[in-house]
């Protein structure tokens, strides 16, 4: 069956570059175009297992500030055509060129093209009309997802979690310098560990360096579009910055997938400037 996901990319610090373009997905090879704050994805080619219609609109939505919510069309099996759409967050890459993140489906429902809840795409180079392969590789953002997960060597992820843990045992000693060297050792070891980018953003949290704290959180989910502390971390800090729409999007994905519990929204004093806001308590009534 074809379900309907909501969608939420957000686009990285920095110049945000246009997307227009085509861009293998999960969802086939889309053809996407922006004008103003309306984005929207034509499929050209459609991903294996998803006999999708060519030039079908496959995703629609409305740009606010560094993010954007809309539809995106799958394949879905295993269960009822979700309500509503089920909301998915992407981050863009730095040159503008990849889009990773995570998708939230419904207990049973499995996406063709998906083995989990992991989401990349990918720009494809420009090329000539005539040029262009009848049907472009969508299954790239797949290959490389699985490549990027892996660590560069047999044992760097062992390496890179045991200097993790040492920089954790410092945060508890509230030696954050120390323990943020101690993180950069961990990626430099396995840049793919996004626990680590992770931790680095936690001590400049710490210092109350948001800005600083929010680039390192992005970059954790850039490294692995499946770590949940990321967003939720991201949620906060969006939160005490007073950019309450923003911080929304993180936090429903972080509830939706399971990466924090409706306890610890209620309790978080960095969460308190969203305390009023009507979505906020439905998040706390799911």
């Amino acid at each position: 069956m074809i379900g309907t996901l909501s969608l939420f990319f957000a686009l990285a610090a920095g110049p945000a570059a246009p997307l227009g373009g085509d861009w293998a997905t999960p969802a086939g090879t889309l053809s996407l175009s922006q004008q103003g704050e309306r984005v929207t994805g034509i499929l050209m080619a459609p991903a294996a297992g998803c006999p999708r219609a060519r030039g079908s609109e496959t995703l629609r939505g409305e740009l606010l500030e560094d993010s954007l919510s809309g539809d995106v069309q799958l394949c879905l099996s295993g269960c009822a055509a979700p309500p509503g759409g089920v909301p998915i967050l992407l981050l863009l890459s730095p040159d503008g060129n990849r889009l990773a993140g995570a998708l939230s489906l419904p207990t049973g429902c499995r996406a063709a093209g998906l083995s989990g809840a992991a989401f990349v795409a990918e720009r494809l180079p420009e090329a000539p009309a005539s040029s262009r392969p009848a049907r472009a590789p969508a299954t790239a953002p797949r290959r490389r997802l699985a490549r990027e997960l892996r660590p560069t060597e047999p044992d760097a992820r062992r390496k890179a979690q045991a200097m993790a843990s040492e920089g954790e045992e410092l945060m508890r000693e509230g030696r954050f310098e120390r323990a943020r060297e101690r993180f950069l050792e961990a990626v430099r070891l396995d840049p793919s560990y996004g626990e680590g980018f992770d931790g680095v953003g936690v001590t400049f949290r710490a210092r109350n360096d948001l800005p600083e704290a929010l680039r390192w959180y992005k970059r954790a989910l850039e490294a692995d579009p499946r770590l949940g502390d990321a967003y939720y971390n991201i949620g906060c800090v969006y939160a005490l910055e007073g950019e309450k729409a923003l911080a929304l999007r993180y936090l429903r994905t972080a509830v939706r997938n399971g990466y924090a519990s409706l306890e610890t929204l209620s309790r978080d004093p960095d969460l308190a400037p969203l305390q009023g806001e009507p979505e906020f308590r439905a998040l706390e009534r799911r």
